[in-house]
């Protein structure tokens, strides 16, 4: 019977000899730490990108949402890279939040993409149409009404003793609107009743008008010429005017 050469129970083992640490080696510390920085900033752009989601969806109202959506990006990609900056782990979120504000991104051009494609008949744009010519149907109506309660008065024309033309007029405002834009078309006749010249004056504009203008002209207020250089008419174009015959109309108004 041959001799056990074991080691007997309950006798202490040898020592294992223990070695110095290489800390420059990467392999003796294989578990990288984690970024908090970029987990961080993963939860904030996830969040971010899901309340842009939530209202994303829905379509035109949707486009709102594309700041929030933007932030949520930004913020993933400053979280996905910090870890790559500082050689830890926690690429995770960021990654996560980076999806989903991309998602967030391109929902609310898809919806109402999709929206637009569901709706975009012939009888869709034939019910447009029909609503574009009933608000310019009223929007004229209501013009038209303004305008014959939009009286010139107090015309008076003839030469100077040089041979220039002298107009002055009035244009009272008897409606509730205020007006933005009056336009007044001018025609003279000749000797013979005959057309020899036209033109028009623009004494109220918003855009901008020559000197003795105004820019509005209110509910029941007047307007009136103050200098005849308004008008800015050459003598060589009313040699065949008779300095008598002439008729003002008011040719064109808008409403403030």
């Amino acid at each position: 019977m041959t001799e056990n050469q074991g080691p007997i129970w309950g006798e202490s083992q040898p020592a294992v000899p223990q070695f110095p640490r290489d800390s420059k080696n990467p392999v003796s510390n294989p578990i990288k730490l984690k970024s908090s920085e970029a987990h961080g900033l993963g939860v904030a752009s996830i969040i971010s990108g899901g309340i842009a989601i939530a209202i994303g969806w829905i379509p035109f109202i949707g486009f709102i949402a594309l700041p929030i959506s933007a932030i949520a990006l930004v913020l993933g990609v400053i979280g996905f890279i910090f870890p790559l900056a500082t050689k830890k782990s926690g690429l995770k979120m960021p990654i996560i939040g980076l999806v989903i504000s991309l998602a967030s991104l391109a929902l609310p051009f898809l919806t109402t993409s999709a929206l637009i494609n569901e709706i975009d008949t012939s009888e869709f744009r034939e019910a447009m149409a029909d609503i574009g010519e009933s608000f310019e149907e009223m929007s004229s109506d209501n013009n038209r009404a303004v305008m014959s309660q939009t009286k010139i008065s107090n015309l008076q024309v003839g030469r100077t003793d040089s041979g220039e033309p002298k107009i002055s007029f009035e244009i009272k405002n008897n409606s509730e609107r205020n007006l933005k834009y009056v336009r007044v078309d001018c025609e003279f006749f000749g000797n013979e009743g005959q057309a020899v010249y036209k033109t028009e004056f623009t004494p109220v504009s918003h855009w901008g008008a020559p000197a003795g203008s105004v820019e509005f002209l209110g509910s029941g207020e007047t307007w009136f010429t103050e200098d005849n250089e308004f008008f800015k008419i050459k003598k060589s174009d009313l040699e065949e005017w008779d300095s008598v015959t002439v008729e003002f109309k008011i040719g064109l108004i808008e409403v403030d």
